[in-house]
């Protein structure tokens, strides 16, 4: 049993590891202590430190660890070993387990530059937001200045960092958001999942479509497209069309008439062709191209189209019948429910937005680390799960644990993760800050902090970046990372040169950065999309039995006499049950053993009797002796799964009844319960030489080793044949 990220693990789920443990004969769990952070899911890093220290003072069992890291350059490398080393000493992580020696691969002097930067985030009085306008002017200068070097990963290379190159991880979602929104207000391409879907034009565009597909006289759809498609710069005017007209004032928008005119050409389209069907009469690619960020919102379409497969995927696993109006609740309700985060487009050269617990097992050239110069107050109220208070065992890592619930009847706004900061001053909040649930709290979120700065600074390959305040760097969270003897391990320079944390040196280069005027750059409108007619894809799957291609026949080459089959309308039943027991015989069987197969394999299928046992156990001994005798020494593949995909993108997948491996190559037999006599079934056999074929190119790609021959069997008939192309 193999367990991975098991730092992650929370106690139910230890449960049920130690639970599978026992009936594994070996068991491998892998995990690291310092990236433990989803406590708020319910994790508990403390079991994996249990699980470690138990299994190697009690037991003796042996840590497997890793000792060099593969990611970021060296002098990075020993620097984050000696940092964080002294950091989680604190905690009980030997210091051994926490260092890391750079991989051999990496080289110990290049030509990156600066390791570390170090940005002091000036306030600017007249800025709203100062310190993001100084990190956006940053990034800036960061892009601009010719000594800002990377290695590319593709080619290994040098070459000057590009906006792709660099990730900046925020504490929070709204952090993060703030950060993007500015990036792309100075012109930088920002790649975050933001909430709002439903907000966008495109998507309020959609709705409106949907409703008119609904009702072709949904006056507040067409006075929606009427706002935001024909009037969408004059407020004014459109309201007085519409006081002017409240019943029919842009019911008479070509976009109305469209969606109106495709809904009567398709009184019979499902859900899903009216939802593609609407988006086309409604031109709202087309908006979205002219509006600009177009692969934004393009990218937004395809995630409104994403929601509406859901739902037709929850209809289907509820058993309810899919409908239009039902589709448009369902989007309306994502919003509501705060589901509706917008699509990440794909964008080639773009700054990534994140949080610290998003850019878990992620990495990036250059990491900026923002936000992280302020402290949130730990939150006691919600639900909680308190440990044992007699310690954690190991075989029962459920006991003693239990659920804390409290309600906060005073809180406040909606705090940084989701949850909801409390209003100070209340006596009970007072009362509360005083109490050892508090201070517990206090202590596991300090924990796990030290972890979650742990992730962050890891995700660094070539450069990483503390932005913070000036002469803040340390005042809050960077400031809890302290040695043994209280002694803060980081230090803010005011010059670049060098500096001195937790006993290494390294060179820091540090921008005093002020909020500049950002201009606002207009979006221009997209270009490229081109309106396409239907046209017919491959499949998405094939099947080997479908492939009609006609070979040629050989000479068939007689087993035994022919079946006396009683032929019914169960036809593929008596195929099946034939197909049945040729797969399951074996050759240790008894002419008994076989009988009695046959017997119960037709039997199973319910066409008992229509084939005398004797005669099929019989016509298996001769198919098996003609193999032996032509391929001696052959192992036998029944039933063989073969899977590939098709030059044209399909995916071909089937089940070969027998491939013959032997020393040269391979052999492919295909079972064929056929009626009719040995003219008819030959002139048949034929005609499956697309399925063998597909079945020997799969063989021989997967195998890298020919495939000899292909043969179609004829048991009914007593007959095995070779099917060749057609000359």
């Amino acid at each position: 049993m193999l367990v991975d990220e098991f730092q992650d693990t929370s106690p139910l789920q230890l449960a049920v590891f130690l639970a599978l443990a026992d009936l594994a004969p070996r068991s491998v769990w892998v995990g690291d202590q310092k990236q433990a952070i989803y406590g708020f899911r319910g994790t508990d890093p403390s079991l994996m430190d249990t699980v470690v220290e138990t299994l190697t003072q009690a037991n003796g069992t042996a840590l497997d660890m890793l000792r060099q890291s593969w990611r970021s350059r060296a002098n990075l490398v020993r620097l984050s070993s000696e940092v964080f080393a002294s950091a989680f000493v604190t905690q009980g992580i030997p210091a051994e387990r926490v260092r890391l020696e750079p991989a051999p691969v990496t080289p110990e002097h290049d030509e990156l530059g600066a390791c570390v930067e170090v940005w002091r985030l000036q306030n600017a009085s007249r800025a709203k937001q100062p310190e993001i306008d100084a990190l956006v002017r940053g990034v800036g200068d960061l892009l601009a200045d010719e000594t800002t070097l990377v290695r590319d990963r593709s080619s290994g290379e040098t070459r000057r960092a590009e906006m792709r190159d660099i990730a900046v991880l925020c504490r929070s979602n709204r952090d993060a958001v703030r950060v993007a929104d500015a990036l792309e207000a100075a012109g930088f391409d920002a790649v975050i999942g933001r909430p709002g879907l439903m907000a966008t034009l495109e998507a309020r565009v959609v709705l409106a479509a949907l409703r008119l597909w609904v009702n072709g006289r949904d006056r507040f759809a067409a006075t929606e497209l009427g706002r935001v498609v024909a009037m969408p710069g004059d407020a004014a005017a459109w309201f007085s069309r519409l006081l002017a007209d409240p019943e029919s004032a842009f019911m008479d928008l070509p976009e109305v008439q469209r969606v109106a005119a495709a809904r009567v050409a398709t009184p019979a389209a499902g859900v899903l062709a009216a939802f593609d069907t609407a988006l086309e009469a409604v031109g709202v690619r087309e908006l979205c191209l002219r509006w600009g960020h177009s692969e934004q919102r393009l990218a937004n379409l395809d995630a409104l189209r994403g929601h509406a497969l859901d739902y037709l995927t929850r209809c289907a696993d509820d058993q309810a019948t899919p409908t239009l109006p039902g589709l448009v609740v369902a989007l309306q309700a994502l919003a509501g429910d705060q589901d509706d985060e917008q699509a990440t487009a794909g964008q080639k050269d773009a700054i990534s937005l994140t949080t610290l617990h998003g850019a878990k097992g992620l990495e990036w050239p250059i990491v900026i680390l923002y936000g992280l110069d302020r402290l949130y107050e730990p939150d006691p109220f919600g639900v909680h799960v308190m440990p044992n208070e007699q310690g954690f065992t190991f075989d029962a890592p459920l006991a003693g644990r239990w659920l804390r619930y409290w309600l906060d009847p005073f809180a406040g706004k909606p705090g940084p993760y989701g949850g909801t900061t409390s209003h100070s001053g209340m006596p009970m909040h007072e009362s509360v800050r005083g109490s050892e649930e508090y201070d517990l709290t206090a202590r596991r979120e300090r924990r796990e902090l030290l972890r979650l700065l742990y992730v962050g600074w890891t995700r660094a390959r070539d450069r990483l970046v503390l932005a913070a305040k000036a002469e803040k760097l340390l005042a809050h969270q960077w400031g809890t990372m302290v040695d043994t003897e209280g002694r803060l391990i980081l230090s803010e320079p005011e010059v670049s040169g060098p500096v001195t944390w937790a006993g290494h040196e390294v060179e820091v280069t540090v921008r005093d950065l002020a909020a500049a005027p950002v201009p606002s750059v207009p979006a221009t409108p997209g270009s490229g999309f081109v309106v396409r007619e239907p046209r017919a894809f491959a499949p998405a799957h094939v099947s080997p039995s479908a492939i009609e291609v006609v070979g040629r026949a050989g000479t068939p080459e007689r087993l035994g006499p022919p079946l006396d089959v009683l032929w019914s309308e169960d036809y593929f039943e008596i195929g099946d049950a034939c197909h049945a027991f040729l797969a399951g015989e074996r050759p240790e069987d008894t002419d008994a053993d076989r009988q009695r197969m046959a017997a119960e394999q037709f039997e199973a299928f319910g066409v008992e009797g229509r084939v005398p046992p004797g005669r099929m156990a019989a016509a298996a001994v001769a198919f098996r002796s003609w193999i032996e005798a032509r391929w001696p020494a052959a192992l036998w593949h029944r039933e063989w799964p073969l899977v590939a995909r098709t030059p044209e993108g399909s995916i071909l997948r089937g089940y070969a009844d027998l491939v013959l491996e032997t020393a040269e190559g391979y052999v492919v037999i295909d079972h064929k319960c056929l009626s009719g006599g040995l003219d008819s079934a030959l002139a048949a056999a034929a005609a499956y030489h697309g399925q063998l074929d597909a079945y020997a190119d799969v063989v021989s790609r997967a195998t890298a080793r020919p495939v000899l021959s292909r043969w179609i069997h004829l048991p009914f008939q007593g007959v095995v044949v070779e099917v060749s192309a057609a000359s």
